[in-house]
């Protein structure tokens, strides 16, 4: 039975320390900002393809760190873009504003002339 204990012992020890080392290196991918694939993983681990796809918890933690990934890139693709847009808005907007500007003092010069031109006409 001692055998058996310490075989079981020497097990889950392999399995914890082997689920420590592929969560290390998936959370260092992560922080490095390189794409998480599992050719990778296999190579820096030293652990089989098997494992990263029979892991449930390996496997989850690996899609997740996809995922996110994935929408940094697209957050960041879509944050660039909207500024583009938003710069070109705000320049058309400042080109009406002045249009407006330049209306409104011509209006208001009008305005001086046709009261003077009501004062003439009531005097």
């Amino acid at each position: 039975m001692e055998k058996y204990t310490a075989i079981v012992k020497r097990s889950k020890d392999t399995y914890e320390k082997n689920l420590e080392n592929a969560l290390c290196e998936i959370y260092k991918m992560q922080e490095d900002g390189e794409l998480i694939k599992v050719s990778t993983l296999m190579k820096r681990t030293g652990l089989s393809r098997a494992y990263f796809y029979n892991n449930k918890e390996v496997q989850k933690k690996i899609q997740d760190a996809r995922r996110e990934q994935g929408i940094k890139s697209v957050n960041e693709n879509c944050q660039s873009q909207m500024i583009k847009a938003l710069k070109q808005a705000n320049k058309i907007l400042v080109r009406e504003l002045r249009n407006k500007s330049d209306e409104i003092e011509l209006l208001k010069e009008e305005v001086k002339k046709l009261k003077l031109q009501i004062n003439k006409y009531l005097t």
